[in-house]
């Protein structure tokens, strides 16, 4: 079985094209679409040396790295709506980011905003792939598919992040959010 695919846009949902293209912060834009605050589950976080380079982060074998690995949960529901695993190249960033990402729940994008830090995003690989373990956080089966962007954060000129966000295929297709309710009234 293929466990990855190219992606077929047409079949897409206007909503999930919204979270493959944005370049803001993505907890914003899903509290913004489901009328629900979003809270962070850390699930895992680790800081490491590289036994490898990481090429899309311009990473030598040997230098500091630190994985994370969250999913972004409704704050009132409880429903998971996105797994994002990251890679993060701590020396790179100022001192209260990783402080933040270390001793906090709060989401990356929030603490590069309270930080002020400049920063740029590129998409480099967008894609359907198999949920496999990741289902386990996602509410679906292993074999389901789902959809995956990874994309690079730039600050002064280099990456200090490599971020991959998947959440299933048949989330938000035809959804009722609590905004959509409100203006049905």
């Amino acid at each position: 079985m293929t466990t990855s695919q190219p992606l077929d846009w047409s079949a897409l949902e206007p909503f999930q094209r919204v979270l493959l293209t944005t370049d803001g912060t993505v907890t914003d834009i899903l509290s913004a679409y489901l009328g629900e605050a979003i809270k962070v589950r850390k699930l895992g976080q680790s800081t490491e040396v590289s036994e490898r380079g990481v090429t899309l982060l311009n990473l030598l074998a040997g230098s500091g790295l630190m994985r994370r690995q969250i999913v972004l949960c409704g704050e009132t529901s409880g429903q998971a709506y996105l797994f994002a695993e990251s890679l993060i190249v701590p020396e790179r960033l100022p001192s209260e980011i990783c402080e933040g990402l270390t001793f906090s729940q709060r989401p990356v994008g929030m603490l590069m905003i309270d930080s002020r830090l400049e920063t740029f995003r590129e998409i480099v690989r967008t894609e359907k792939i198999i949920a496999g373990k990741r289902s386990n956080y996602l509410d679906c089966s292993t074999d389901n598919w789902l959809i995956s962007r990874t994309y690079l954060v730039f600050a002064s000129g280099e990456p200090v992040m490599q971020i991959t966000e998947q959440f299933p295929e048949t989330a938000f297709v035809g959804i009722n959010t609590a905004v959509d309710s409100a203006t049905d009234q």
